[in-house]
C-alpha cells in the first residue's frame, strides 16, 4: 500500500517557539505537504516583526494571522483569543488538514487548538504535561494537551502527567527537550571573559500583581552590582507586560551597567546565552537550555515552579537577601564545579528527528482521531 503524502499544518506564534521547531518543518517538509501559520508577536512591530527570521530560513509561510497585542489588560488578552479562535476557524473550514503540529502553552495556540477541535482535526501537541503554577501558561498547555491526540514529550515525569489528564500512553512519546536538543546543532564559541548576565521577566500572571513589586526588587538589586552589564529583554505580549517593559526602561536609564534587547533570533540568542555568566529571571530558557551549557540560573519568584530542575538552577523568592544567597552560591568554586559535570534532565536526544520518524509512519495517523478519557483502570487502550 503506498503512503499518502500528509497535508501538516503547523502553527508558530513566538521567536523562541519558531526557533525550537525550525529543524521539525524543515525535516517534515521534504515529505509532506506543509502549511506553515505565522501568528503572535511573529507578526508585531512592538515584538521585533520577527518573521523576518522565518523568511531568512527559506521556509515558505501559508498564512499571516495578524492579532491585536497592543492591549495587555484582561480584557485585551480576552478578545485576542476570541480573535484568533475566529480567524483560524476560517483557515481550518478551507484547509482541512490531516494533522496540527503545535508546540507549548500560549494562548494564541490554545486559541488556535479550540478551532481546530471544533473542525475535528487531529492534533500533535510538543512540550505537553510540563507545569508552571504561577502563570495561566499552565491553564492553556494542559488544555491543549486535552484536546490534541498524539503528544511529544519532554520527560518521562510529564508523560505520566499526560497520562493522568486523561490520554492514552499509546500516543504519548518522550522525545527529550527541543531545545536541549537543538543546542547540538547551534556551533557555540565560548568566551569565559565576558562580564554579563542575560536577564528575562515575564509576567507572573497568575499572581495578584503580576510578581511586578519582586521583579523591581530584583531589578534594583541587579543595578548595584557594578561589576557585571545585565542584558534585558523584552517580556513575552502576556497580561502586564507592557508595565514590566516600562520598568526595564525605566532601569535603563537609571543604571549604566544596563542593557537592552527587543529581539534577536534564537540562534543569536543561544550564543549569547552560551558565553554569559548565567541567566536571571523566570524564563524557561534558564530551565529548558541554560543547564546544556553549563550556565547557572537563578529562578526567580514562582512562575517555572513546578517544572523538572537540573543541579545548575538556583530558586529564588526575589527579596534582596534571597537574591544575595544566589549570586554568593552560582560564584563559588562549589558550584561552579557542580556545573562543568551537570546534566540536563530534558536532553533525550534529537527530538526533531524522533518527532519526525513518528510522523512519517502511516501507521500514526490511525485509530487516533476518537478523544475519549483513558484510565488504566477503567479503559482499554
Amino acid at each position: 500500500m503506498k503512503k499518502s503524502k500528509k497535508k501538516i499544518c503547523i502553527i508558530t506564534s513566538s521567536r523562541a517557539e519558531f526557533g525550537l521547531l525550525s529543524r521539525l518543518i524543515k525535516k517534515i517538509q521534504k515529505n509532506s505537504s506543509i502549511h506553515l501559520i505565522v501568528t503572535g508577536s511573529h507578526v508585531s512591530k512592538a515584538f521585533g516583526n520577527t518573521i523576518t527570521e522565518i523568511k531568512k530560513e527559506k521556509i515558505k509561510i501559508f498564512k499571516k494571522i495578524k492579532i491585536n497585542l497592543n492591549d495587555d489588560s484582561e480584557k485585551g488578552i480576552s478578545n485576542a483569543i476570541s480573535e484568533t479562535i475566529t480567524k483560524f476557524e476560517s483557515i481550518f473550514q478551507n484547509l482541512k488538514p490531516d494533522l496540527l503540529v503545535v508546540l507549548g502553552d500560549r494562548y494564541e495556540i490554545f486559541s488556535a487548538v479550540i478551532a481546530a477541535s471544533i473542525h475535528r482535526i487531529t492534533i500533535a501537541h510538543i512540550h505537553g504535561g510540563e507545569t508552571t503554577v504561577n502563570s495561566l501558561d499552565n491553564y492553556f498547555r494542559h488544555s491543549i494537551s486535552i484536546m490534541s491526540h498524539l503528544h511529544f514529550v519532554a520527560h518521562k515525569k510529564y508523560k505520566n502527567r499526560v497520562i493522568n489528564l486523561g490520554k492514552n500512553p499509546k500516543n504519548i512519546f518522550v522525545v527529550g527537550g527541543m531545545g536541549a536538543a537543538n543546542l547540538n546543532k547551534i556551533s557555540l564559541k565560548k568566551k569565559n571573559n565576558l562580564n554579563y548576565y542575560v536577564c528575562i521577566f515575564h509576567p507572573e500572571t497568575l499572581k495578584k500583581d503580576y510578581g511586578i513589586k519582586m521583579m523591581r526588587t530584583a531589578i534594583n538589586y541587579f543595578g548595584k552590582i557594578k561589576n557585571y552589564k545585565f542584558i534585558f529583554f523584552r517580556p513575552n505580549a502576556d497580561t502586564k507586560n507592557q508595565e514590566i517593559l516600562n520598568l526595564i526602561k525605566n532601569s535603563i536609564k537609571k543604571y549604566n551597567n544596563f542593557d537592552y534587547v527587543n529581539s534577536i533570533n534564537y540562534k543569536q540568542f543561544i550564543k549569547l546565552l552560551a558565553n554569559s555568566k548565567g541567566i536571571l529571571g523566570n524564563s524557561s530558557s534558564g530551565i529548558l537550555e541554560a543547564p546544556s551549557l553549563k550556565i547557572p540560573t537563578i529562578n526567580i519568584g514562582y512562575r517555572q515552579k513546578g517544572r523538572l530542575k537540573s543541579k545548575s538552577i538556583v530558586d529564588c523568592n526575589g527579596d534582596v537577601e534571597s537574591l544575595k544567597k544566589s549570586f554568593k552560591k552560582i560564584n563559588s568554586v562549589k558550584f561552579k564545579n557542580i556545573l562543568k559535570k551537570v546534566k540536563n534532565p530534558y536532553f533525550n536526544g534529537d527530538s526533531s528527528q524522533k518527532i519526525f520518524n513518528i510522523l512519517s509512519k502511516e501507521s500514526t495517523y490511525r485509530d487516533i482521531s476518537l478523544v475519549r478519557f483513558f484510565n488504566t483502570n477503567i479503559d482499554k487502550p
